[in-house]
């Protein structure tokens, strides 16, 4: 568990054992460089939901991706919750960016 001075991060343990895995297959680059895409997704996420007024407590990394708990009781109408959901959209030119920069051919 990784402590980031105001979110709790978990990590679980068949995420670590894939990522150990690639250490030694040689596919380090391109598995870190999904798992930052996934928390430059999450990250989109969190942004609004910070904005808008909600409680993050954790979140949940995963080998398929990753989760937010989170408290929207202070988030009071819909389209602020749409907003939210559409947070990763505000993230998709940097992660495509990066990818364009780590596979540059």
């Amino acid at each position: 568990m990784i402590f980031i001075k105001w979110l709790k991060v978990k990590i679980s343990y068949a995420m670590l054992i894939f990522i150990f895995i690639c250490v030694f297959s040689g596919f380090l680059k391109q598995c870190l460089l999904c798992y930052l895409m996934i928390l430059l997704h999450e990250i989109g996420h969190l942004s609004f939901v910070k904005i808008f007024g909600g409680e993050v407590y954790c979140l949940n990394m995963n080998l398929f991706g990753g989760r937010f708990d989170v408290n929207l009781e202070k988030v009071k109408y819909k389209w602020q919750k749409l907003i939210i959901d559409m947070g990763r959209h505000c993230y998709k030119y940097l992660t495509h960016s990066i990818f364009t920069i780590c596979y540059k051919g």
